[in-house]
């Protein structure tokens, strides 16, 4: 591969090279040519380098993109060639020494260049699904030829957008998962996977800092965090600083989570640098959220130093609470220790909390940070502006399931900073080329990090050990938390609630025997909860048990996840042929989810029932469903195909053709697409000539 690179680059080099020197023969061609001749050529030339960098770089390049660029330097490059090939030729006579000398010459530029022009004009454009797959993100582990293919074909997503700006590469993708926004082919935040953590970093400075009146917040993203923030009733001025100008054009594709923050009179977007757009505003600010990329990516680093820090304390007002955005997935614990102690070195009162999977809120403030319960309620409580991205994203139900997400106080921020091990600032800028050699670790875990801030803040007073296991007990099908519900059960023998976890990650697991191991227990108590109801409905369901049904309505009654319950009573429906009950259930648990974490959309059990009422449903009611399920859920490829084949059934066959071509946006090509297609046409015009025989008869 490197050789292969290397030709390509190797070809246009020699050929680059090659420009100059040919130049100066034509110009100082003659026995008479001069000094100045050759100068004056050197002189073009200089000219021509500094306009071309400039105009390339900061015009065409930002009013073009990078293609339509390339194809523009091709066609100059060829007009060029030509023109020059004629200025050669030119009062040389026919059948003259000169003549024999250069028509080797003439005739080789003139058909590079004229190869130059047709190559401009009919080349075809690339893929920019290709461009912006992230392969040294994304794929930086060893692949087999299979794993590679499978990569580049990127199955069941589909790019919505692609914008070249004048700084990076922005897209919005959109799969099962929902939608991501990447920014040079990473992604830098989404409506799902991410949201916790955007809820949080703005949620944490807000209530940190009772009744701000002013926010600003360092990188848009999908807006969330500005949203959040917007949302605080006291807030009435938002500032946005935001690097690339193309993230901003993404903002429509996440409106379903960003409430259209932008269109609000109180926000204001500068386009911008951090530390420029520090310098130019002279304001002050209750919070400051900066929420960079990853430290490794070039020039982020320098948004983790003391010296950046010390100017956002200039922004800060004198009991602010400024709030940075830190991962744990590719960074060790000493790296993770030395962006904390440049915080503390400015900020003497700094709390660390969770934010997501494998991501840290630091707040940090002048003034010691103390938490006004009447202030978290009036935010968080039954009418609050914020309780419903809360409780959907945060599964906070009370305050002190709030503070279930602080890691370290005061006391364990300064155990923590004794671990750190790297000097990072502006004279000393080593965090992006350390935190890129981690980036190539692929034994670099986020849970070791975890593990070791959970035992520096054991103590630390604020901190709710027990709530936060519950918070790492909802991701149900991460089989990372296993440890950590195992180790609060050992402490709680008694708190049915670690069971119930535990079985509900075994059975998204698929580990069914285990999840009915740890279910045997609790659900023989008395006044078993609904999560413990509805585990044990699902897990009948998943092994086709008689009861099944039974146990999954006892589960509705007491109140347990509709969505789930009906999507497997949906099931359980579609294998005993009854395709009403069928399409109402699973029409019912599509309405009930909110593609939240806490009301997600169901899984495998949905998607098998959808694909039984598809091929053997009755052909109107598959269709209708299936239509509603794509309604609710446009980026799900599976359902997406399902809908096709419904309609193909339903003699929709213009309907179906449309679904089939959609789906080459998510990769999905069916071999068989066309096929299926012609024989419903085929079958409609048979239909409609045998009708027209019958009408004739009578």
């Amino acid at each position: 591969m490197g050789v292969a690179v290397g030709a390509v680059v190797l070809v246009p080099a020699i050929g680059m090279g090659m420009t100059f020197p040919l130049l100066t023969d034509l110009t100082a061609r003659s026995r008479a040519a001069r000094g100045a001749d050759v100068g004056a050529a050197y002189a073009l030339n200089t000219v021509g380098s500094i306009l071309g960098a400039v105009i390339t770089g900061f015009v065409l390049v930002v009013a073009l993109g990078t293609q339509a660029t390339l194809r523009v330097g091709l066609a100059v490059n060829g007009l060029a060639a030509l023109a020059l090939a004629g200025l050669v030729a030119r009062g040389v006579a026919e059948g003259s020494a000169e003549d024999r000398r250069l028509r080797v010459r003439v005739l080789s530029a003139a058909g590079l260049g004229t190869l130059a022009l047709v190559a401009a004009v009919a080349a075809p454009g690339w893929s920019t699904r290709l461009i912006d797959l992230g392969p040294t993100i994304y794929a930086r582990q060893r692949m087999d030829q299979a794993a590679r293919q499978r990569f580049l074909e990127h199955r069941g997503v589909r790019q919505l957008a692609f914008r070249e700006g004048p700084n990076a590469t922005v897209s919005v993708w959109e799969g099962e998962s929902g939608r991501s926004l990447r920014v040079s082919g990473k992604v830098d935040g989404s409506d799902r996977g991410d949201m916790d953590t955007q809820v949080m970093l703005g949620l944490a400075p807000a209530v940190a800092r009772v009744g701000a009146t002013s926010a600003l917040v360092i990188g848009y993203g999908t807006g969330v965090t500005a949203r959040v923030l917007a949302d605080v009733p006291s807030v009435a001025r938002l500032n946005v600083v935001e690097l690339e100008p193309s993230v901003m054009q993404m903002d429509s594709f996440f409106v379903g989570v960003n409430g259209s923050v932008l269109a609000r009179p109180a926000v204001r977007v500068v386009i911008d640098d951090a530390r420029s757009a520090f310098q130019l505003d002279r304001e002050r600010y209750d919070v400051i959220v900066s929420e960079p990329s990853n430290p490794w990516v070039a020039g982020v680093a320098t948004l983790y130093t003391p010296e950046f820090f010390r100017i956002a304390r200039a922004r800060l007002s004198d009991d602010g609470v400024f709030c940075q955005w830190i991962q744990l997935y590719q960074l060790p614990l000493p790296i993770v220790a030395g962006i904390v102690r440049n915080l503390r070195a400015v900020f003497p009162h700094v709390h660390v909390w969770f934010g997501g999977s494998a991501d840290l809120v630091v707040l940090a403030s002048p003034r010691p940070i103390n938490y006004d319960r009447g202030w978290l309620t009036q935010l968080l409580g039954p009418g609050g502006r914020l309780n419903a991205m809360s409780r959907e994203w945060l599964s906070i139900d009370n305050t002190d399931q709030y503070f279930g997400r602080m890691l370290l106080g005061d006391s364990g921020v300064a155990r923590l900073v004794q671990r750190a091990n790297l000097e990072h600032s502006d004279n000393q800028p080593r965090l992006e080329f350390v935190a890129a050699r981690r980036f190539l670790d692929p034994g670099a875990a986020a849970y070791a990090v975890f593990d070791s801030l959970i035992q520096l803040g054991r103590g630390d007073v604020g901190t709710a050990p027990f709530a936060l296991l519950r918070i790492l007990g909802l991701r149900r099908s991460d089989a990372g938390v296993l440890p950590y519900l195992d180790a609060a059960h050992r402490a709680q023998p008694d708190v049915a609630e670690w069971s119930i976890r535990s079985a509900g990650i075994r059975l998204a697991l698929g580990d069914t025997a285990q999840a009915d191991s740890l279910l045997g227990a609790v659900t023989a108590r008395r006044g078993a909860s609904s999560d413990a109801l509805q585990m044990r409905g699902l897990l009948a369901a998943a092994r086709n048990q008689p009861l099944a049904a039974t146990a999954l309505r006892e589960a509705l009654a007491a109140g347990a996840d509709t969505g789930q319950v009906r999507a497997a009573l949906a099931l359980l429906a579609a294998r005993g042929s009854r395709w009403g009950e069928a399409a109402s259930q699973a029409r019912g648990a599509l309405g009930a989810a909110q593609g939240t974490f806490r009301h997600p959309f169901p899984g495998e059990f949905l998607s098998q029932a959808l694909g039984q009422i598809a091929l053997d449903a009755p052909p109107a009611l598959a269709d209708s469903l299936l239509r509603f399920a794509v309604g609710r859920r446009p980026g799900s490829a599976r359902y997406r195909e399902l809908a096709a084949v419904a309609a193909l059934r339903a003699g929709r066959c213009e309907d179906a053709a449309a679904s089939f071509v959609e789906l080459l946006d998510f990769a999905v090509q069916r071999d068989d697409g066309p096929a299926l297609v012609r024989d419903c046409w085929s079958t409609q015009d048979s239909t409609a000539r045998n009708g027209a025989a019958v009408r004739e008869k009578h």
